[in-house]
């Protein structure tokens, strides 16, 4: 179809023996080829559109671990909230054991391998993870916030930067020229936005 609209193929071939030829586009073919109208900077100007739109759709990798760490730093005082509220509670149920009851004598018995364990293990280990959360907590919270916010300056900084480069590219000098003005002459320019 490029050949035949160009007038390339009514060129007389070279050879005396020709075949003949018949042209199989319908109609509908004709409204789906492209016309070979456009420019090489045409065409490259809208390749470079279709990709900074890719690239502004595209999520920065330091967003993406700002947004983990950020989760991470939540996931961490909801957990600091849990293993506090159990600690709280072994401890309320140790104490409970130890204080004397109607008999006047403590209603546990240290002897028993649930309370001994409960006493130096669990209720431990409950305290030890505490300590653990709320140190976590913070650092994953600021470490996250933190390359959120630079990550989202950037991303911004960057499509403020495409959009002046992309205001910068379509103004075009056309045309230089002489021009009269009121006392005297100059130059004239035209451009192209």
């Amino acid at each position: 179809m490029e050949i035949d609209r160009s007038g390339c193929a009514n060129v007389a071939p070279t050879t005396t023996t020709t075949t003949p030829t018949t042209s199989t586009v319908t109609e509908d073919d004709e409204e789906d080829s492209p016309i070979l109208s456009s420019k090489r900077s045409e065409r490259e100007d809208t390749i470079e559109r279709e990709r900074d739109a890719k690239d502004a759709k595209r999520v920065s990798p330091l967003i993406v671990a700002g947004g983990v760490l950020t989760g991470l730093g939540a996931a961490s005082v909801i957990g600091f909230g849990v293993s506090l509220a159990l600690a709280n509670k072994k401890a309320n149920d140790l104490a409970d054991l130890a204080s004397p009851g109607a008999t006047g004598f403590p209603e546990g018995d240290y002897a028993d391998d649930e309370v001994f364990d409960l006493d130096r293990n669990k209720l431990p280990r409950n305290n030890a993870m505490s300590v653990a959360f709320i140190v976590a907590a913070p650092v994953f919270l600021a470490a996250g916030i933190t390359m959120l916010v630079i990550g989202v300056k950037r991303k911004k900084g960057a499509k403020k930067n495409a959009d002046n480069e992309a205001a910068l590219r379509r103004v075009r000098l056309v045309g230089v020229g002489p021009a009269a003005l009121p006392r005297g002459g100059g130059a004239s320019a035209t451009l192209r936005f």
